[in-house]
């Protein structure tokens, strides 16, 4: 075969192949051109992101290796604190002790740990109060506490203390000179002084003075501001009364805002901190109060007695120890005052008392001495309230219940020594409360505690800073800022 004929037969099979014959090797010239053009663009784009998965990856290691230093210094909690008292914290330097075998996945970084959110401030410890009493154990706590709070308000509206005041007898305003009057100045005695001053002394002063010797001046928690205040009260002149009725009514029968917030302080304190009468007597037979995990508080250390009247009261010691006392007597002083002036019955027996009383005084003095019947009445009525309420409060610091109303309508509501630290405990701000407890906590544990710790790592020209606590914990995406 012919050289010519070959290279004829070459450029049929090309056009009958391509249909296009030469165009068709200048096209295949063209798409070479092209991928010479394009292929360094792509590989400097490949290079570029095989770079970044490295970076990408790199920090990925960081940001596990941050997060296991955090998890690391967390396990490092106080458990001696976390036994006494249910709350997590972590000193600075147990919780440096993660980084002691540490070794960074990048030679050329650098690790610190930051401390933040120090236990005993009120916020803080407010959130971890609240995280701690979710247990199941202190939730029956909590629910025992709502039923009592939901009884009580109840009872208010079949009751009304702030009316006390109202019932106090104009013959009164006098003052106590209207009971016992100032014979003035007698020339020649009368043959009825001396029973006069007899019947007198054991019908109306003895018992006036029996009254006085239960009169102290009340501890009012303040809500806010001053730690508390005192209030004066003398149902025999109606000094005070009408604030001090008020107050109990609100107290006891209102419940007040951010109710649950203030329950689970007062539900924490009274289950973690000893007060004096941790225990109840029931048919004779003691029951004593245990902590959540299990603990009997009575067996806590005496340095930490009246630990819950301290946060209570803001007073130290047994300066709060009787300031509950106080306080818990003018309660029940307030709910017998009331039950004996509504009880139609018991208001008979004193008031035939108390015309007899005045009927015998007149008598002797031959009508020279006449003493309005009801301001003898409230005198009998006040005494025998103030006595029933001491005895009561006696009564409760034995680890005694008392029913809360007494009398004929009486309502089937226990109390105890430690509702009444409940009542006194709700009453304040959550803030002045946590305060106190933070306090009372920094006298057994003095050291300072964190709940968050922060890991912090610095690698060439990035920052990598990971948070993490025992209380709360921001969403993953918020964890790690480059």
């Amino acid at each position: 075969m012919s050289k010519n004929t070959f290279t004829t037969m070459r450029i049929r099979l090309c056009r009958k192949r391509t249909g296009q014959g030469l165009r068709a090797v200048v096209h295949a010239g063209s798409m070479s051109l092209a991928f010479c053009i394009i292929l360094p663009a792509v590989l400097l784009l490949f290079t570029e992101v095989l770079r970044f998965s490295r970076e990408a990856r790199a920090d990925a290691d960081l940001a596990r290796h941050a997060r296991m230093i955090t998890d690391s210094a967390l396990a490092l909690y106080d458990r001696d604190l976390y036994k006494t008292f249910g709350l997590f914290g972590m000193k600075e330097e147990d919780a440096k002790k993660a980084l002691d075998s540490d070794v960074l996945p990048n030679t050329g970084a650098s690790l610190k740990l930051e401390m933040a959110d120090e236990l005993k401030e009120s916020d803080v410890i407010k959130d971890g109060i609240a995280r701690h009493m979710t247990w199941r154990a202190a939730t029956s706590i909590l629910v025992d506490a709502i039923d009592k709070l939901r009884a009580l308000e109840k009872i208010g509206h079949e009751v009304n203390v702030t009316q006390l005041s109202d019932y106090f007898p104009s013959v009164l305003k006098q003052g106590y000179e209207t009971i016992d009057p100032d014979l003035g100045v007698i020339d020649e005695e009368p043959e009825w002084k001396d029973e006069y001053e007899a019947l007198m002394n054991t019908e109306i002063r003895d018992v006036y003075q029996k009254g006085l010797s239960y009169l102290a001046p009340i501890f009012i928690p303040s809500e806010a501001g001053a730690e508390h205040e005192t209030l004066h009260v003398n149902p025999f002149d109606n000094s005070g009364l009408q604030k001090f009725g008020g107050l109990v009514d609100k107290m006891l029968f209102v419940a007040p805002e951010g109710v649950l917030d203030r329950l689970i302080l007062s539900e924490y304190a009274l289950s973690y901190f000893y007060n004096d009468v941790p225990y109840v007597m029931r048919h004779g037979i003691r029951r004593d109060d245990y902590t959540p995990d299990g603990r009997m508080i009575s067996k806590f250390s005496d340095s930490r007695r009246y630990e819950a009247e301290e946060i209570a009261t803001g007073l130290k010691g047994k300066k709060a120890k009787t300031a509950v006392l106080v306080f818990i007597g003018a309660i029940r002083f307030a709910i017998h005052f009331v039950e004996i002036i509504t009880n139609e019955t018991e208001r008979a027996s004193f008031k035939a008392t108390a015309t007899a009383t005045a009927a015998a005084i007149s008598a002797v003095s031959l009508g020279s001495v006449n003493i309005p019947p009801e301001a003898i009445e409230w005198l009998l009525m006040a005494t025998t309230a103030l006595t029933r309420g001491a005895i009561d409060s006696s009564a409760l610091n034995k680890g005694k219940e008392v029913d809360l109303w007494p009398g004929k309508k009486k309502i089937e509501l226990k109390f105890r020594y430690r509702d009444f630290l409940r009542i006194l405990i709700v009453a304040q701000s959550p803030d002045k409360i946590a305060k106190r407890i933070a306090h009372t906590i920094d006298y057994v544990y003095p050291s300072r505690y964190y709940t968050t710790v922060c890991c912090v790592i610095h690698c060439d020209d990035r920052i990598l800073r990971f948070d993490a606590g025992f209380l709360s914990r921001k969403p993953e995406q918020d964890e790690i800022v480059q």
